[in-house]
C-alpha cells in the first residue's frame, strides 16, 4: 500500500486545486499541489513484485493538467461522474494499461492490486476481469459502489487504514 501512496504523489489532477495571482497553480514546501484532493494510486503486485503502478493523470499524449488545467473542472462535469469525458485517466486503468504494454509477459491472474481509494464502476468491472485474488484498499478515500463488483466476481476485498501502515 505504501508504493500505491508514493505511486498517488505522481498525480497532477488540480480540479479544485489553488491558483496564484500568476495563473499558476501553488504549492506546498514539498512541491505538493495545494488543495489537491483528487490524488489516486494503484500498484499491481504478483509473486511478491511489483510489476506494475499507475496513478491518476492525463493519457498519454495530452497536455499536463497542471499545464493547461482541469478539463473537467472547466466543462463543469461534477466530480465522480461522467469519468469518460476529459483528458485524464485513472489509476487503475493506468498501471493496467503499462503492464500490457510492457510486455512484461505477466498475468493478473491470482495477483494482488492496491488502490488508494475504492474504484469507481467503471475501473471495478475492468478490475473484476482481472482474475485477480485480491483488492487492498486505503480505507475512508471516495466510497462508491465498485466494490460491490469487485466482490462478485469472488475477488477478496480487504481494507487497510493509513494509520496501520
Amino acid at each position: 500500500m505504501k508504493m500505491a501512496i508514493s505511486a498517488s504523489l505522481r498525480s497532477g489532477c488540480v480540479r479544485d486545486c489553488i491558483k496564484g495571482s500568476a495563473g499558476q497553480f501553488q504549492r506546498d514546501e514539498k512541491g505538493l499541489l495545494i488543495n489537491q484532493t483528487h490524488r489516486f494510486g494503484c500498484v499491481i503486485v504478483k509473486d511478491d513484485n511489483a510489476v506494475s503502478i499507475g496513478f491518476n493523470g492525463p493519457a498519454p499524449g495530452q497536455p499536463l493538467c497542471t499545464k493547461v488545467g482541469c478539463q473537467r473542472a472547466a466543462e463543469k462535469i461534477p466530480s465522480g461522474t461522467q469519468i469518460e469525458q476529459g483528458r485524464c485517466i485513472h489509476a487503475e486503468w493506468m498501471a493496467i494499461t503499462k503492464m500490457l504494454k510492457s510486455g512484461v509477459g505477466c498475468s493478473t491472474d491470482g495477483a494482488t492490486m492496491y488502490v488508494t481509494a475504492e474504484p469507481c464502476l467503471i475501473c471495478a468491472k475492468i478490475i473484476a476481469c482481472l482474475g485477480l485474488k485480491d483488492l487492498v484498499v486505503l480505507e475512508g478515500n471516495y466510497q462508491n459502489n465498485g466494490i460491490k463488483i469487485v466482490k462478485a466476481a469472488g475477488i477478496d476485498v480487504r481494507f487497510v487504514k493509513k494509520s496501520d501502515l
